[in-house]
């Protein structure tokens, strides 16, 4: 997940989300977490 406390500044914010690949990689490890503790599930019936 990322640590949004390590932004001290929209800039620095910006730089770190400069392409659409990190700000899409960022999306998928917060909702589904990173790497082998990904956790992928239906939101409806709880299966992959």
């Amino acid at each position: 997940m990322i640590d949004f406390s390590k932004f001290n500044s929209l800039i620095a914010m910006t730089m770190y989300f400069n392409s659409e690949d990190v700000c899409r990689n960022a999306i998928i490890e917060t909702r589904w977490g990173k790497g082998e503790q990904q956790d992928v599930v239906c939101p409806y019936c709880g299966k992959c």
